[in-house]
């Protein structure tokens, strides 16, 4: 594995405090390349927090590993959350899961990207085709189910804390909002 610096860190060190964490790591690392210090922490509107790690051979993307963090009632911090069971998304998914285009139109991707991930432009649906495959938000009875899908950039402070220095809104019918 690369050497991580401190978001790597930071991310592998709540995974592993988490149950069964290493033994997971171990599993996904069987899959294809994973670089923890690319790793996203994202809100989804209707799922809560997620890791994303892009999964890669050769440096072309060819999934994500998605990291639900299950909070806890009595979580003070998301680091006192547990990550739980990760997910695949196969690259084969990808024009038809809305998070997961969420994300590729994010600066989670451009950020991937710099850092030498291949995205094959194809994998990206159209906004047009992108809004007629996922249903409005609709709510009854002060229930609003959302398709939205929150980044959040962050960083660690100079104690170590995680800050989030940047939120995007990413889904179906809105822009990316600063």
């Amino acid at each position: 594995m690369e050497k991580l610096d401190e978001v790597g860190k930071a991310f592998m060190d709540h995974l592993l405090s988490s149950p069964n964490g290493e033994q997971q790591w171990k599993k996904l690392i069987h899959q294809g390349d994973l670089s923890p210090n690319e790793v996203a922490l994202v809100f989804q509107g209707n799922c809560g927090w997620r890791y994303i790690l892009p999964l890669l051979k050769d440096n072309a993307l060819t999934g994500m590993v998605i990291f639900p963090i299950e909070v806890g009632e009595n979580d003070k911090y998301l680091s006192e959350s547990v990550v739980d069971i990760p997910v695949i998304i196969d690259k084969k998914e990808f024009k038809s899961t809305p998070f997961v285009q969420g994300v590729l139109r994010s600066s989670v991707s451009t950020k991937w990207q710099e850092k030498g991930v291949v995205i094959d432009e194809k994998l990206i649906v159209s906004q047009s085709d992108f809004t007629q495959f996922t249903p409005l938000s609709r709510g009854t009875g002060g229930v609003f189910p959302a398709r939205y899908t929150l980044i959040a950039h962050n960083y660690l402070d100079y104690e170590g804390n995680a800050v989030i220095s940047e939120m995007y809104i990413y889904g179906p019918s809105r822009r990316e909002m600063p």
